[in-house]
């Protein structure tokens, strides 16, 4: 599902808004097919959240780390730390990491911010923030004035990345993966359901959630990588033949 009517400049220091969009569209079906329907999240709630953050977003911010972004990404290893990471893995070029552990030299932290309230640190923590805006956190996440980059699970609505994905977890997977990473490495995650930050906690729902967060990880099959699983860490290779497809695989 996309946003009707919003233009697509050619040229521009954001033109890279929309290669973005375009390559992160799996990523916002994975959404809809995975978790919109099986949990009947409304659409014109997820529209609502990503228009009022995209008012109230610093559009040259958004552009300095799209640049960034597909200047870095691309053939790179991009390592993510979990919730239980407690330091990267060798050999990293990308560092991102869901919510903000503490670890030195991250490039880009991915958050809801369902920890209350959020860390002070959080934006020092990293060179880019990405918080993530949905229908149940927007009206508080907006009110905290973070120097942040928002995105969303189901739409584009400039300057807001509507990078897809359901979860914290499966976000920066998806980025990556869009972006074309040669490797992505997941250290930290887990494969049951455990609480780390929220008060009040439903396994029922957090183990739905998990369920659905490697389904869309799964998804990257379809980009051509390679999924492996060495001891607690897990890694997407990026496969041969996908160099081959070049630009038609998007």
């Amino acid at each position: 599902m996309e946003t009707p009517g919003l233009e697509r400049p050619s040229n521009g220091p954001c033109r890279l808004y929309w290669e973005l969009c375009d390559r992160t569209s799996w990523a916002r079906r994975a959404y809809w097919e995975a978790a919109a329907r099986r949990l009947g999240i409304p659409g014109h709630a997820e529209a609502l959240a990503a228009w009022e953050a995209a008012v109230r977003s610093d559009s040259g911010r958004a552009c300095r780390l799209l640049a960034w972004l597909f200047e870095n990404v691309p053939g790179s290893r991009v390592c993510i730390l979990g919730p239980r990471a407690r330091r990267p893995p060798r050999g990293c070029d990308i560092i991102f990491s869901v919510q903000a552990p503490d670890v030195f030299g991250i490039d880009a932290v991915f958050t809801d911010l369902d920890s209350l309230p959020p860390p002070l640190d959080i934006r020092a923590s990293a060179k880019w923030l990405l918080v993530h805006v949905h229908a149940d956190n927007w009206t508080r996440v907006l009110n905290y004035g973070l120097e942040a980059v928002y995105t969303s699970q189901a739409y584009c609505i400039p300057p807001v990345l509507g990078i897809g994905g359901f979860t914290d977890g499966d976000r920066p997977v998806a980025l990556a993966a869009s972006l074309r990473a040669s490797e992505i490495v997941l250290e930290g995650y887990s494969t049951s359901p455990y609480c780390l930050h929220k008060r009040v906690c439903d396994m029922a729902a957090k183990r739905l959630k998990l369920t659905i967060a490697w389904e869309i990880i799964g998804r990257t099959t379809r980009l051509g990588y390679i999924i492996e699983r060495l001891g607690e860490t897990i890694r997407l290779k990026l496969g041969p033949s996908i160099e081959d497809l070049g630009e038609r695989v998007w």
